[in-house]
């Protein structure tokens, strides 16, 4: 049995362990902050996953890279601007002048695009007759946007659209859930264009497919991006052979948009390749 004594014990140490944990993180602070002024004063010769992984850690999938991360975004320049930070096949245009929304028409896709239209200044709809012909009105710039379906509540992820969106080199700018069959189940639509967009809400999304290095677990990864101020909002896992030994991951984060350049940083040191699918904004079925 446990007596008076030995849970006072308990309690100093426990008190003690803590006490050397936060003493633990300053000491850690301190560390990455000398980092950062290396990297500073070594310009671009100096590259932050190589200082980290020789002076830390060789591993990468952290909360405390993750955290090393986030400070580099508020240090340097380079680590701050968007531009730097993504993938070789994705790329920023805030400059979509044309609010055409093509789209083929039902009643869900009605309500969608009415909800759309309402965040989206002058919008119009183009109406086509095949879910091909949509997206390649915005392929060719014969329009700004479309529209598709991409994700069901009772059949998960929509992976015909998903593949057409990839085809046509498509990226997220907004998603809206729809209710259908009286409020018990929801299809999500997605409002695609080519290039990213900045985000235009705070809390913003970011959807990622990635195919995990193999030095990389997937709880890891997660913990390390919500050590970055990520919430793990969906996760979708999709084998990619017979004998599952590959598996795709798409990833849906809620972030802060004023720590979207630290996740954006953290995910392009830790994986190798991966697609940004969208940073966008979600809207609701009114």
């Amino acid at each position: 049995m446990y007596t008076e004594e030995s849970i006072r014990v308990l309690r100093e140490n426990t008190a003690a362990v803590h006490s050397l944990s936060a003493k633990t993180d300053i000491l850690r602070n301190g560390i990455h902050a000398e980092l950062i002024r290396c990297i500073k004063a070594n310009g671009s010769d100096c590259d932050l996953k190589d200082v980290y992984a020789n002076v830390i850690s060789p591993d990468l999938c952290s909360a405390d890279f993750a955290r090393f991360c986030y400070m580099c975004t508020q240090e340097l320049t380079s680590c701050a601007a968007m531009e730097n930070l993504l993938p070789e096949s994705a790329r920023i245009d805030d400059d979509i002048l044309d609010t055409d929304i093509a789209y083929q028409r039902n009643m869900y896709a009605d309500r969608a695009f009415e909800s759309f239209a309402n965040a989206k200044a002058n919008a119009s709809a183009h109406y086509l007759p095949s879910l091909t012909s949509v997206c390649e009105e915005v392929y060719y710039g014969r329009c700004g946007y479309c529209l598709l379906p991409i994700y069901s509540s009772e059949d998960g992820i929509l992976t015909a659209f998903t593949r057409m969106i990839s085809k046509y080199d498509l990226k997220i700018d907004m998603t809206c859930d729809v209710s259908v069959r009286d409020g018990d189940a929801i299809l999500r639509f997605a409002l695609l264009r080519h290039g990213l967009n900045t985000p235009a809400s705070d809390p913003c999304y970011v959807q990622i497919n990635a195919v995990l290095p193999e030095s990389v677990r997937i709880g890891s990864f997660l913990s390390a991006c919500e050590a970055v101020g990520a919430d793990i909002m969906e996760l979708v896992t999709m084998p990619l052979s017979y004998t599952n030994d590959s598996i795709s991951y798409t990833i849906r984060f809620r972030i802060p948009s004023d720590l979207l350049a630290a996740l954006l940083l953290f995910l392009q040191a830790v994986l190798d390749n991966y697609s940004l699918e969208g940073i966008f904004t979600m809207i609701h079925d009114k």
